[in-house]
């Protein structure tokens, strides 16, 4: 895609697994814990009365707000009578159902015009005015840039590499079900397509295997050998990456 953003330390978390959502203001330090039927109505309470200004180079690009994720099993919260969470698949992960972070320091880079965004956004709310929060917004932004400016990357000597993704490794043999496993609900996939009841399913098998590589770096591998314009890397327990093909030449 043309545009690439990169959110750095979110002001506050929510997370919610099943019907108990946690949040965490990290700028206060306060951590409270709720019980809700719908996790979706605590963003919604603590966005009431915001109003975002739009940014004019930016106007339709996403520069800063709610980022994370949404577990299949979150649609249990829209289908409460037909998928209760008691009739779900045993969790062996204890991941949440649900985890937000609210970005306000964003980076924006545009790959065709070769340009990077330094974005700080300001809750008017906090300060006594518009003065307030326009200076100590200026000051977090120049703290933000400084830091950016303060990474130190890895530098590369002058060379040749060689390029070989047929090594992958070891066979991968630790996974969630057997190949004749996975070939049976492939088989079972079909007939619900055939019958009607279904026009769309996604069948997942877990591999897993014992790495000391960066979690980052693996996702800067995947981009390479499976691109997309909507790949994310969250710094969480989890590595997301598109399972779909854009443009594959040989």
């Amino acid at each position: 895609g043309r545009y690439s953003v990169l959110g750095d330390r979110p002001a506050m978390e929510i997370i919610a697994k099943e019907k108990k959502v946690t949040v965490m203001d990290h700028e206060t330090g306060c951590r409270t814990e709720e019980n809700a039927d719908d996790p979706l109505v605590v963003p919604q309470r603590i966005m009431k009365g915001w109003v975002s200004l739009n940014i004019n180079e930016l106007s339709d690009i996403f520069c800063g707000g709610w980022v994370g994720y949404f577990s299949y099993d979150s649609l249990r919260y829209a289908e409460k009578k037909k998928l209760s969470f008691s009739s779900a698949p045993r969790d062996d992960r204890s991941l949440p159902d649900i985890h937000l972070g609210l970005y306000d320091d964003v980076i924006v880079f545009d790959h065709v015009e070769k340009r990077a965004y330094v974005i700080h956004w300001v809750r008017l709310d906090r300060y006594s005015s518009v003065q307030d929060a326009y200076s100590d917004g200026m000051n977090r932004l120049e703290l933000f840039v400084s830091r950016v400016h303060n990474i130190d990357p890895p530098r590369l000597s002058a060379g040749s590499v060689k390029l070989c993704t047929g090594l992958f490794g070891s066979l991968l043999k630790m996974s969630s079900m057997t190949g004749e496993a996975f070939k049976k609900a492939v088989s079972q996939a079909k007939e619900h397509i055939q019958a009607g009841e279904i026009f769309q399913i996604v069948i997942s098998q877990r591999f897993e295997r014992r790495t000391f590589a960066d979690p980052f770096e693996v996702y800067r591998a995947l981009r390479i050998v499976n691109p997309s314009p909507y790949m994310t890397y969250l710094q969480v327990c989890q590595l997301l990456s598109t399972i779909f093909f854009m443009v594959n030449v040989e």
